[in-house]
């Protein structure tokens, strides 16, 4: 059972026979990409995904959902990898640019390797400044709703469609996790981590102390759910 995981796996039943997730799978969201893009008049875009089954897996679907709405993807997909240095991405923007015809672009790619995209284009438009706001953006959930992936590189992706599942912020886990106290190995970690005390009796106190907001992760709701799941199956 998976709370996280969006990539389609269950395709091969006799490998993951047993497999079942609490969120929807890459594809799902690839063909909702696929329909801002036409909603949005674009018939011709531009398609990177990083290589892999995240990426590959992810913008294949779109391309066939894409294809049913008379998309086309100029060129074929650009398909990059880890080991990508800043000159080949800048070499890839101005090609880009300059040799093909889509200013739209739909991107499967990690937030790692997206954030190293987006300082390479920086670079350029603070030498070329035709490359300002040139590119428009529709990003699969690796973007999705994190500021952290676009962090000094708001001006230049302004207006981008982002795609992420339906989230929301469980307050019962708030009370619950700040009522916690080191009671294993890998909540002590975290505790002398964040420099608690034993004159806190629990996380919440140490917030307080130490002026540390906490935030819920956005997956958390998924993970609650995966586990309610496996507890009432037990329980039944």
């Amino acid at each position: 059972l998976c709370s996280k995981i969006l990539q389609r796996l269950e395709y091969s039943y006799f490998r993951f026979a047993y497999f079942s997730r609490v969120v929807p799978p890459d594809n799902f969201q690839a063909t909702a990409m696929a329909h801002v893009v036409s909603a949005l008049g674009w018939t011709y875009v531009h398609a990177i995904a990083i290589t892999g089954a995240y990426g590959e897996r992810g913008i294949d679907s779109f391309r066939a959902a894409a294809a049913e709405l008379g998309i086309c993807i100029d060129g074929d997909v650009h398909k990059i990898n880890r080991r990508w240095t800043d000159s080949q991405f800048k070499e890839l923007f101005f090609k880009m640019k300059y040799t093909k015809k889509a200013r739209g672009v739909v991107i499967f790619v990690d937030e790692d390797q997206l954030r190293r995209m987006l300082s390479s284009l920086d670079d350029i438009r603070h030498e070329d400044s035709t490359f300002d706001n040139y590119f428009w953006w529709i990003a699969s959930d690796s973007w999705g709703i994190k500021q952290s992936v676009i962090t000094g590189y708001e001006a230049m992706t302004s207006g981008a469609v982002t795609i992420s599942p339906d989230l929301k912020v469980v307050p019962d886990f708030d009370r619950y996790f700040k009522n916690l106290w080191p009671s294993n190995t890998f909540l002590r970690e975290y505790w002398e981590l964040i420099n608690c005390t034993d004159e806190h009796n629990n996380f919440g106190e140490c917030f307080d102390k130490h002026g540390i907001t906490f935030k819920q992760e956005a997956y958390v709701p998924f993970v609650i759910d995966a586990v309610n799941v496996v507890a009432r199956a037990l329980h039944q």
